[in-house]
């Protein structure tokens, strides 16, 4: 966010504080900041009326998060992150949640934690969720020591379960 500094840019302005409101207005923040940084000023061209310049103190410049970014500042570093979860983020943390199920109930059955079983059976998932742990079951697979995870009724009993409020039913074999 670039701001003029009005009590500055006034005795600079003489009469065109308007036209350059409006400049300032129209002009790119980016633009502003990058000329302030490569030379110290930043040109308004006023059309017919003449070119306003303007030093590094004549503007308040500060930064903002966009929507969907969380900003943090201190000790003069500034850190934007996106606080959206992307579908590579939420089948990551899918996999660990169901992962951590299928484990318990490794635990719960008496497997050894080195037994490699034959498969884990994993049901009622939205499509979408199903769709994420298909695209990396081998990988789910792999952490939980199964030879397959399957997404169809193949084991004798499940255990009901629930990740992030959606109920689940998972079974090994």
């Amino acid at each position: 966010v670039v701001e003029l500094e009005r009590g500055r840019v006034g005795p600079k302005a003489r009469g065109l504080m308007g036209p350059l409101a409006e400049a300032h207005r129209r002009a790119d923040p980016a633009e502003i900041v990058a000329s302030l940084a490569e030379s110290g000023r930043y040109t308004f061209r006023l059309g017919g009326r003449g070119d306003v310049t303007l030093d590094a103190g004549d503007f308040a410049v500060s930064v903002e998060a966009a929507e969907g970014h969380a900003l943090s500042a201190r000790g003069g570093i500034t850190a934007i992150i996106s606080t959206g979860r992307s579908r590579e983020m939420a089948a990551r943390g899918l996999v660990k949640d169901v992962a951590r199920r299928i484990q318990a109930l490794r635990k719960e059955e008496g497997h050894s934690p080195t037994d490699v079983l034959e498969a884990a059976s994993v049901l009622d998932l939205d499509e979408e969720s199903r769709l994420m742990l298909q695209e990396r079951s081998r990988e789910l697979a792999f952490l939980v020591r199964v030879r397959r995870v399957e997404f169809e009724r193949t084991c004798e009993r499940y255990k009901e379960d629930d990740i992030d409020g959606r109920a689940v039913r998972i079974g090994i074999r």
